[in-house]
């Protein structure tokens, strides 16, 4: 990922959702806070993949988890409004708008 972001490209974090068992929602955060910590909060995108995965795993997804999971482990760790913002608003914005 650090090689992607290096190149000047965008780093989504995805598979979220807990259905998948590796990595778990807790290291997709330590991953994404070392990319920022590293300086490339301006490129990290996050999704958690609901739709595909109710669909492949015959589960319902589950559209909040963002909010409602990730984002409480964000604050957490020191993200303010800004750095929540940065990979749901900002970067998003700025990769759709080329």
């Amino acid at each position: 990922m650090r090689s992607l972001a290096q190149a000047g490209a965008f780093v989504g974090f995805d598979h979220l959702n807990p259905i998948v068992v590796s990595p778990t929602i807790e290291q997709r955060v330590d991953m994404l806070i070392r990319m920022i910590d590293a300086g490339f909060l301006s490129q990290m995108i996050l999704s958690h993949d609901a739709w595909c995965f109710a669909e492949s795993y015959g589960h319902s997804g589950d559209y909040n988890l963002i909010h409602d999971t990730m984002l409480p482990m964000l604050r957490g760790r020191g993200f303010d409004q800004s750095m929540i913002d940065a990979p749901l608003v900002d970067n998003p914005r700025r990769l759709f708008s080329h």
